[in-house]
């Protein structure tokens, strides 16, 4: 029985079956060994069919170096991004600090869209500072960009246009994964 190969409740197969919920990545690994597929649905570019329900997001080449331990992919369930994202341009990485807690954890894991680089008020981007990855709420304030984080333990960063002009936005963050303590 399909249940008892993967180890999970006949109720649970059937929840996926009808389209209730979705297997998470280890159970989709798990199904994999009971069909003895040898993992092609994780290497196929989805990007390209339109009813896949998992995309393969790529680790951000940018930040890459800085997060050596992290796996060169992770997939993604398709019905949790936006609907207005670039699925090719999506990457991901790792959050570094505490400044933006109690959203975003150490070593969170955050999904960005690197054609969203227009600042929107009030948005998360990912973006590079002198070498240094960076995650802020970035907004305009007077003819400036304020980069503010969640904590209030640190303060807004004010730059004029033409210093902030010297930072690389990678892209907004659209998704994000932080592990509950």
């Amino acid at each position: 029985m399909l249940a008892n190969l993967v180890g999970v409740t006949k109720s649970t197969i059937s929840q996926w079956e009808l389209g209730k919920s979705a297997p998470k990545s280890g159970n989709l690994l798990k199904l994999d060994d009971a069909f003895g597929d040898d993992g092609t649905w994780r290497k196929e570019d989805n990007v390209s069919t339109l009813h896949a329900r998992y995309v393969t997001v790529n680790i951000c080449e940018e930040t890459c170096q800085a997060h050596p331990h992290l796996p060169k992919d992770i997939i993604v369930q398709k019905d949790d991004l936006p609907t207005d994202v670039n699925i090719g341009q999506l990457r991901y990485t790792s959050a570094i600090g505490d400044s933006m807690k109690p959203v975003l954890e150490d070593h969170s894991i955050i999904v960005v869209d690197k054609t969203k680089r227009t600042i929107v008020d009030g948005k998360m981007y990912l973006f590079l500072e002198e070498g240094v990855i960076r995650v802020k709420i970035l907004s305009y304030s007077k003819g400036n960009v304020k980069a503010s984080a969640y904590s209030d333990t640190y303060c807004d960063e004010n730059y004029t246009m033409s210093e902030f002009k010297k930072n690389k936005i990678i892209g907004q963050i659209i998704l994000y994964s932080t592990k509950v303590d």
